[in-house]
């Protein structure tokens, strides 16, 4: 039914039945170009047709480049991540050389740290040895001292009982 009033409104025919009273040449006329527009119509509807599928064509390759925009898209954030993580290892890395620098400069200073240690421990045990060999020595001393003193204190005692046995003699 559009398809009728299209092709009336395109040759400007009346709705109604009056294309009886035309004359014949007129009718043929009318028939060439009804004709003509009914291929100029199937010209245009075939033309929409390839239109809509180069339509649907475009559309399924936008749907198809979509779905790879977002996957490389995807891939791209995955890649930026990656190379993040790899400056992150690097830096890592660079801090763990120079945590290993730090330990070689100082492993000959824990060394020489470590022998005065050693040789301080050393000489503090010789001075405790000498120490405990001098309270050796001094203990025998006093100790000969001591016996010294009791033998000399034993004699002044006996020395002073004999002399106040003499002098108790002497007076009586």
């Amino acid at each position: 039914m559009y398809l009728y009033h299209l092709i009336r409104m395109l040759c400007n025919l009346p709705y109604n039945h009056g294309l009886y009273f035309l004359s014949k040449r007129a009718l043929e006329e009318k028939k060439a170009s009804r004709a003509q527009l009914k291929n100029q119509v199937k010209i245009a509807m075939q033309k929409v047709k390839e239109k809509n599928s180069t339509l649907e064509v475009y559309t399924k390759a936008y749907e198809k480049l979509s779905k790879h925009l977002s996957e490389i898209s995807a891939l791209q954030e995955h890649a930026a991540a990656a190379k993040a993580a790899e400056k992150e290892v690097k830096a890592l890395k660079a801090k763990i050389a120079v945590q290993n620098l730090e330990i070689d400069t100082l492993a000959p200073k824990i060394i020489e740290l470590e022998r005065k240690a050693f040789e301080t421990e050393e000489r503090l045990k010789a001075k405790e040895k000498e120490r405990d060999q001098k309270i050796a020595d001094n203990a025998r001393k006093m100790a000969s001292l001591k016996s010294e003193m009791d033998c000399k204190h034993q004699s002044f005692e006996d020395r002073q009982k004999k002399v106040e046995e003499t002098i108790t003699k002497v007076i009586l």
